[in-house]
């Protein structure tokens, strides 16, 4: 009998990460035009990068990785969420949000990149299969609910 290659949570992640990094590189805001749905995207993308950190930072507590790595992805989370406030500003004030945008696009890959070298390779090695599969399904449930929530 030959066993199955179980998915790792690496893959798994990669895949997560490129719907975020995805969902925002669609992100172009024309004051004018259309507020209205620049704010409703502002929205989504925050609460499913919210939701996202959530994930992570209970794998950050849990201590499988080694604490210097854990500190500086804590740190660029938070940098993550005030970048996103930033671009809100300029929406809400109706500035040209294009630099703040692109400054949070090339942060966001910059740090995905960072997580799926450093981080998620670390617990692959320290997760069962039925762990990760445990994380898979809480990922897919959770980034689904908010997704069906906006569209």
């Amino acid at each position: 009998m030959h066993m199955l290659r179980k998915e790792s949570l690496t893959e798994i992640m990669i895949v997560e990460h490129g719907k975020i990094y995805d969902s925002f590189a669609k992100f172009r805001f024309d004051s004018e035009k259309d507020i209205k749905r620049a704010f409703r995207f502002l929205n989504f993308f925050k609460r499913q990068e919210i939701e996202h950190i959530k994930i992570e930072n209970k794998l950050f507590k849990a201590k499988l990785a080694p604490l210097e790595i854990t500190r500086i992805l804590l740190k660029q989370h938070d940098k993550i969420k005030a970048l996103i406030m930033m671009v809100y500003k300029d929406v809400y004030n109706r500035i040209d949000s294009t630099e703040n945008a692109e400054i949070l696009q090339e942060f966001l890959k910059a740090h995905l990149r960072l997580e799926e070298k450093m981080f998620y390779p670390k617990l692959d090695k320290k997760l069962n299969n039925s762990e990760i599969e445990k994380l898979r399904k809480e990922i897919s449930r959770r980034m689904s609910k908010i997704r069906k929530a906006f569209f």
